[in-house]
């Protein structure tokens, strides 16, 4: 299939229907005694088959993070041919510009390379086993440039910071393996922060911008026609329309151009869905059954893979993050420290004020209830902790700080981070928390720290269930009276809570370890002239 027949498919592409509606697999329930948490799975674990190797504390230093290689062979599935289309929204008319505008960077370079098959390009999954490997083409070929698409360092929210950091380490890890060297850059994503520990090989593109995308004349396109490799962490949970159609057509549209411009695009582990309107599944169908590679961090949304039939290779991993380097700090002070981390988004009953995410419990009752517990216990401080860093919005945390220090003054604060390995480091100081944000989470999780969810999305119940850690409050399942004394269980009982966050860590040694195998290999498998 040459690149206009592949331009032809695209722009004819538009929606399906399925008469099944898609399930929200998270079954996990909070139990109604002592800590809401989900019950512990017995039998097999779901995911790669992992050995017990590990590398070291997870979240070391940039330069000395060290993965073992393990067999992260994942088994294809088959998917059945596209049937008739119906026209959804007009938003998503802009798939049709993604691959003209494709189109005309390729025919504007002279590069008419043809796109691949999804067959054609599915990765092979040599395991490089006792440290060995394989490599493809020459050892001393120029560096491999790889896009890292919905990356961004210095961001607000410190989530898509730490992917950023953790990612590019782990790549950089892999590509040290076999040999070869790097030139990254963050697609679509602003200017980097003004930091001086940046990498000499790390860039960034320009902020993705629809309006000019049609004419062809993108920075972005431009960038990403230079890529050898595409990595599209889609900011961890944005691949989904549980957050608006605007943000699931960016995503949408940044990976056609990669299709369309015959880029090997692999999405790293990341949640996949949940697509609850049923006209945009088998759009998302259709994207990831062109990708090289699918891989997630949770095993609700490998099985959202399996229940798709998606036919891109694909693996189960771990949240990246994990692997994101700090400091670790003493303990804060005297007495026992409690961190809540306040989300700005729940907070206000999301970006509308509206509760558009649905959830049964009054976060704001319940954020005042736990701090006035936890402030009547004797020797117990309460931190409070922001985790997106702004001035404006619903979905900052720092604005809700000043509103609860003036209704309650005997609240702290840590100090406002300069990014999220700075936020980990100070969190690690910690004795506990209760985290409305999932990378304040799996920041205090892999720093060692005693931690307590408020789930709003299947994302937490996945990656929790798929790390053996069952401690969350299904926020979306249960009322706000029932939570409060849930989570103040939960503080009670920290020091049962530490064995289970040590497993966690152990665990997530070894999917990071088995996500920088495969890296690796996808490395060395790339044709570099």
């Amino acid at each position: 299939m040459d690149l206009r027949q592949t331009a032809v498919n695209t722009l004819s592409c538009s929606t399906g229907s399925r008469p099944k509606a898609e399930a929200d697999r998270a079954s996990a329930k909070p139990i109604e005694t002592g800590v809401c948490e989900r019950p512990r799975r017995t039998g097999a674990r779901r995911g790669p088959r992992l050995d017990q190797r590990s590398s070291g504390p997870v979240g070391g230093g940039w330069s000395t993070a060290k993965t073992a290689f393990v067999d992260a062979k994942p088994t294809p599935s088959r998917f059945p041919a596209d049937g008739a289309t119906k026209t959804w929204s007009g938003r998503f008319r802009l798939t049709q510009a993604a691959s003209r505008a494709a189109i005309r960077v390729q025919i504007g370079s002279r590069n008419m390379t043809s796109v691949s098959s999804s067959n054609s390009t599915e990765l092979g999954y040599g395991v490089l086993g006792n440290g060995s490997s394989y490599v493809r083409g020459s050892m001393n070929s120029r560096p491999i440039r790889v896009g890292l698409a919905w990356h961004c360092l210095g961001h607000p929210n410190l989530g898509v910071d730490a992917l950023t950091r953790a990612n590019f380490l782990l790549l950089e890890n892999a590509a040290g393996r076999i040999g070869k060297e790097l030139n990254v850059i963050t697609l679509g994503s602003g200017p980097l922060p003004a930091e001086e520990s940046i990498p000499a090989n790390l860039t960034t593109s320009a902020r993705f911008r629809i309006k000019p995308f049609p004419r062809g004349w993108s920075e972005y396109l431009t960038e990403l026609h230079r890529c050898d490799l595409v990595l599209d962490i889609g900011e961890g949970d944005s691949w989904t329309d549980i957050y608006g159609t605007k943000r699931l057509t960016y995503q949408t549209v940044t990976k056609l151009a990669a299709i369309a411009l015959g880029k090997p695009l692999v999405l790293a582990p990341q949640t996949i869905g949940p697509f609850e309107h049923v006209a945009a599944r088998p759009i998302a169908d259709f994207v990831m059954n062109r990708c090289r590679a699918v891989y997630t961090r949770d095993h609700l949304s490998t099985d959202y893979l399996r229940e798709r039939r998606v036919r891109a290779r694909s693996a189960e991993f771990i949240d990246v993050a994990f692997a994101l380097p700090h400091t670790p700090m003493p303990r804060i002070g005297d007495g026992f420290n409690v961190g809540i981390n306040v989300s700005g988004l729940l907070y206000r009953g999301g970006y509308t004020g509206r509760n558009e995410l649905g959830m049964t419990l009054d976060y704001a009752a319940l954020t005042h209830g736990l701090i006035k517990g936890l402030l009547a216990r004797k020797n117990t401080n309460v931190y409070l902790v922001a985790h997106v860093i702004g001035d404006t919005g619903n979905d900052c945390d720092t604005t809700v700080i000043p509103e609860l220090q003036a209704r309650y003054p005997a609240l702290r604060t840590l100090p406002r981070f300069a990014n999220a390995s700075d936020a980990k480091s100070h969190i690690s100081g910690l004795d506990f928390i209760i985290a409305g944000r999932m990378h304040a989470c799996i920041a205090a999780l892999s720093a060692g720290v005693p931690t307590l969810a408020i789930s709003y999305s299947r994302k937490f119940n996945g990656l929790f269930d798929s790390l053996g850690y069952p401690h969350y409050i299904n926020g979306k399942s249960i009322d706000t009276d029932r939570a409060i004394i849930c989570a103040l269980g939960a503080v009670d009982r920290a020091d049962d809570l530490k064995a289970d966050v040590d497993h966690a860590i152990l665990e997530a040694q070894r999917r990071v370890s088995a996500y920088t195998d495969t890296l690796a290999t996808l490395l060395s498998e790339l044709e570099i002239t």
